[in-house]
């Protein structure tokens, strides 16, 4: 069951990608056309701004420092009465585990249950040579991991999760060698037990693509997106849509838009109603719906937030009537909220990073919707200064919005696990209950004897 969905990409480098490309399409991206790709995550906290791997380009993976022991995880401190913002509870960290300790990173998260979630995202081996898939499961009291598979001697990363039930969990992702441009989509199926490996459709050649998000309907009817690279550009430009009927995964033919497409998430209805969203450049990067009605994809009109870049990152259904989608603009660095009403889109003012001094960037990368007045997104605020020799700073910084029902606003984060930690970012999030919610991402911890980007787990709680 997809209470929500969510996205990837390491902390601090991904508020320093996030400033200087100037457009959180990033794990989505590098400059103009990478731009708009979600984060393909490794070791930074995060979804934030999502940059994609470049498909053309050989993935280079250097060696962490020395490994340290896991961290241990612990239930969530008691929350304490408000957080002064109107809402009843607070944010507070929830210990998880770290892979050898070094850089490891959550993208998403979904639930069971109350009980029974998971997060998935990446981490690096132990010896530094290649990343490897991260999934971690809450049994009611502790984050634990779990293994899981890694196809690909390179890299192994899982960008999006849901759950059909406790023996039927789907995540996705890419995974790419140590040579060559061969990326490929990554499909790991949960069956109670074990975690598998699932053949993706054959794409031919080249055969590079990626998946972002995945939407679980049934045990028949699952979908999966994200992006394919063209031969001619080397890099994700054509949107990719994958289905799953209880036997096996196929292609679905999704159009092409405007010069180049992508799609990073997607929310299931109905078996007719389904929804996927991202971004499409034409003069510029634009908001791009996509709807399908049973038999095929069709594009549905979306506004955008000036004439400058928009992405989209999430969509999250409360019903056919009541839809969300989440993201940013480079339109003064905004967030970027809009709602379906059943027959047209249109954009929700959003706050933008007003809790943190000199942040100038803000994105919304996930959201979760409980109810038509009850609706959580999480994303990163960055800022960037100069230092006293001329230096620029970058720093990083967690962001939740709240809607209520008639407006948007800012809501306190967790403050992060210790004093030398920065660079926090969220990349999912997901609703268990109207006072009880969970997000995910990474931080990057900088001591005399530690440099490594951790898992970041926070939870709402109210009385």
């Amino acid at each position: 069951m997809k209470f929500k969905r969510l996205s990837m990409v390491r902390v601090c480098f991904l508020t320093l990608l996030f400033l200087m490309l100037g457009s959180l399409a990033l794990n989505p991206g590098a400059a103009s056309v990478e731009a708009a790709p979600r984060p393909t995550r490794e070791g930074r906290p995060t979804r934030p701004p999502r940059s994609t791997p470049t498909p053309a380009a050989s993935p280079t993976i250097p060696a962490d420092p020395t490994p340290t022991p896991f961290a241990t995880a612990t239930p969530p401190p008691t929350a304490t009465p408000g957080d002064g913002s109107g809402h009843p509870g607070n944010w507070n960290i929830v210990g998880s585990p770290n892979v050898n300790g070094r850089n490891n990173a959550l993208n998403t998260i979904t639930a069971v249950s109350p009980q029974d979630l998971w997060a998935v995202g990446e981490h690096r081996s132990s010896n530094g040579s290649s990343v490897q898939t991260l999934t971690m499961r809450w049994n009611g009291a502790s984050w634990n991991i779990v293994s899981s598979p890694n196809p690909d001697p390179g890299r192994n990363s899982l960008l999006g999760v849901d759950a059909v039930s406790t023996n039927d969990v789907w995540a996705v992702g890419v995974q790419a060698g140590t040579t060559g441009p061969n990326w490929a989509s990554l499909i790991l199926h949960w069956d109670g037990n074990t975690w598998s490996n699932v053949a993706a459709p054959d794409l031919g050649s080249p055969g590079t693509s990626e998946l972002r998000d995945v939407a679980a309907l049934s045990s028949s009817d699952v979908w999966a997106v994200g992006n394919a690279s063209s031969p001619a550009t080397g890099w994700w430009d054509q949107p990719l849509a994958f289905h799953w009927d209880g036997s096996n995964w196929s292609s679905v033919p999704v159009p092409a838009f405007g010069t180049t497409s992508q799609l990073n998430a997607v929310t299931a209805v109905a078996p007719n109603d389904v929804w996927a969203v991202g971004t499409t450049l034409d003069s510029n990067w634009k908001t791009l719906v996509l709807h399908w009605d049973g038999s095929s994809w069709t594009r549905v009109n979306s506004p955008n937030l000036g004439n400058v870049g928009n992405y989209l990152y999430d969509i999250e259904a409360l019903s056919a009537n009541e839809i969300w989608a989440v993201g940013a603009a480079d339109n003064g660095g905004s967030t970027l909220a809009m709602r379906w009403n059943g027959a047209s889109w249109s954009i929700v003012p959003t706050p933008n990073g007003t809790e943190r001094p000199g942040v100038n960037r803000s994105s919304l990368t996930s959201l979760s919707a409980i109810s038509p007045n009850n609706v959580w997104a999480v994303g990163i605020q960055a800022s960037s200064t100069i230092g006293s020799a001329g230096q620029p700073i970058y720093m990083g910084y967690a962001l939740i919005h709240h809607w209520n029902g008639s407006t948007w606003s800012e809501v306190s984060s967790a403050e992060l696990p210790s004093a030398t930690a920065e660079d926090g970012a969220l990349n999912g999030v997901v609703a268990t209950g109207t006072n009880d919610v969970w997000a995910v991402g990474s931080y990057y911890e900088a001591t005399f004897s530690v440099q490594a980007v951790r898992t970041l787990i926070e939870r709402y709680t109210a009385p």
